[in-house]
């Protein structure tokens, strides 16, 4: 079971990261905390 959600965390993470971050460049304000 671990091994499956590790292997869904890590693509979900980057792409949140991503998107959170061209987010922030985009609107040019500080990152959510917690997101």
């Amino acid at each position: 079971m671990g091994d499956r959600r590790a292997l869904l965390f890590v693509p979900l993470t980057a792409a949140l990261s991503a998107a959170g971050h061209e987010l922030w460049v985009r609107h040019g304000s500080r990152p959510i905390a917690g997101g």
